[in-house]
């Protein structure tokens, strides 16, 4: 339940009882009010009865003959309301009623009820009738269910009608209100929303409300450090991958010049053995071919240990050439099953020197974990330069969920890690039905872009 009808709710909640205490008090000022018309129709006609026995014992008696109750019915103008005369003896000597008899009650009978059990019968009011202390009888006076159980259920119905319209005004109202002073609210979870996305240059506007303004400018301060201390990691992180290719390039030319020329210095000593055996000692060419066999091989480990240190292609043909020779050399049957397609769509020299070494580090990372943990058939390389620098590497391999939640590998993390140091963004899905997918987009140097 949001804010709004949780307050509406508690005013709906808050009405009831008021509309309760409200009815109670209303219903029982009408059941007083009854009692004292009953009692004040009583006194009036006891004074017109006594009023009739005194001209009556002057000589100037009623014609309708006592007691009348003629000029009590032309004066009263409240319904429901019934009188009497009883004689000394109990025997009732006239009953007349004001107003039509009901056909049928217009209140349901569950207030019948439960006005009769809390405000009691109808009321009745006695007054003796005489004169010098002499009792000719005596006036009852009646309040009907139309007059009392009637006039309660106007009251209330009156009240209710008042109170539903009061209510639905007032909670349309606060709807309006509290709608307007909460609008905010989806701003603020929007803009959260962003800041967790990692777009954390996004700034919530200043707002009217002293509240709400207080809340956008706490996110603010925090969106502004997190940025900071972003910023701060990806130099850091920058600088740390920027010193590690300077070690690689350094390692990779140490490894070629210093153990390249001892591997060729060695194969040229061991022709000139070969040579020599030849000529004078035929059985050492066995030995002979074995060291060249053996210098062979640390040729071929050596040259594949400064491509993955710094491959040359890349600083001298660039990284089209880089990223082609990278994939080719994974083509081979040896290598492994999977077979490995690169695009590249746009100009890989508008990316700056980092860039292209990320992407590199990128592509070359993604296929050692295709071959080591997918099992695929089929691995995708796309490389799009237009505004932003896009990759893809894609696979049809075994994985269902995203891997290595567990793992002891760092490679996602160190491929996540480059990205962020170059304000990239990076993401990991699953392939339909199966299969990963590896999205990165760098941004372009502004010279290039514009």
């Amino acid at each position: 339940m949001n804010l709004k009808w949780h307050l509406l709710s508690r005013i709906a909640i808050a009405a009831v009882l008021c509309l309760s205490a409200m009815s109670y008090y209303a219903l029982q000022r009408s059941a007083k009010q009854v009692n004292a018309l009953v009692d004040a129709s009583a006194d009036s006609l006891a004074r017109q009865l006594d009023y009739q026995l005194l001209m009556e014992r002057s000589g100037y008696p009623s014609a309708a003959g006592f007691p009348d109750f003629e000029l009590w019915k032309q004066t009263s103008r409240v319904p429901g309301l019934c009188v009497g005369f009883e004689a000394p003896d109990g025997r009732v000597v006239r009953h007349v009623c004001t107003g039509a008899a009901l056909a049928a009650a217009p209140w349901p009978v569950w207030f019948d009820v439960l006005y009769r059990h809390g405000f009691g019968a109808e009321p009745v009011g006695r007054r003796e009738v005489g004169l010098n202390s002499a009792s000719k009888g005596t006036v009852v006076v009646e309040a009907g269910a139309e007059l009392t159980v009637a006039r309660a259920w106007a009251t209330l119905t009156d009240l209710a009608e008042l109170s539903a319209l009061t209510v639905l005004t007032i909670s349309g109202l606060v709807y309006l209100a509290v709608g307007r002073a909460l609008r905010p609210a989806g701003d603020v979870a929007a803009g959260l929303a962003r800041l967790a996305r990692g777009e954390l240059d996004y700034r919530l506007p200043e707002y009217a409300l002293l509240e709400w303004r207080l809340i956008g400018a706490a996110i603010n301060r925090l969106a502004d450090s997190q940025q900071r201390l972003l910023s701060e990691r990806q130099r850091l992180a920058a600088r740390l991958l920027q010193v590690q290719e300077d070690e690689r390039r350094h390692l990779a030319r140490e490894l070629h010049d210093d153990f390249g020329q001892a591997l060729a210095a060695i194969n040229a000593v061991n022709a000139a053995i070969a040579q020599t055996a030849r000529r004078d000692c035929p059985e050492l060419l066995a030995e002979t071919e074995r060291i060249a066999r053996y210098t062979r091989g640390l040729h071929e480990g050596l040259r594949g240990l400064t491509t993955r240190l710094r491959p040359a292609e890349l600083d001298e043909l660039g990284l089209a050439a880089a990223l082609d020779g990278l994939v080719q050399s994974w083509q081979r049957p040896a290598a492994n099953h999977t077979r490995y397609a690169l695009k590249i769509d746009g100009d890989c020299r508008l990316l700056s020197a980092d860039a292209a070494t990320a992407i590199y580090r990128l592509v070359q990372e993604g296929i050692n974990n295709i071959a080591k943990h997918s099992g695929a058939g089929l691995a995708e390389i796309c490389l799009t330069i237009a505004e932003r620098a896009e990759l893809t590497i894609s696979d049809d391999g075994c994985a269902e969920g995203l891997p290595f939640a567990d793992g002891p590998g760092i490679g996602l993390v160190g491929m996540r890690e480059r990205v962020t140091a170059l304000g990239g963004r990076f993401e990991l899905v699953v392939r339909q039905p199966r299969g990963l997918r590896v999205r990165v987009s760098l941004p372009l140097p502004e010279q290039a872009v514009e």
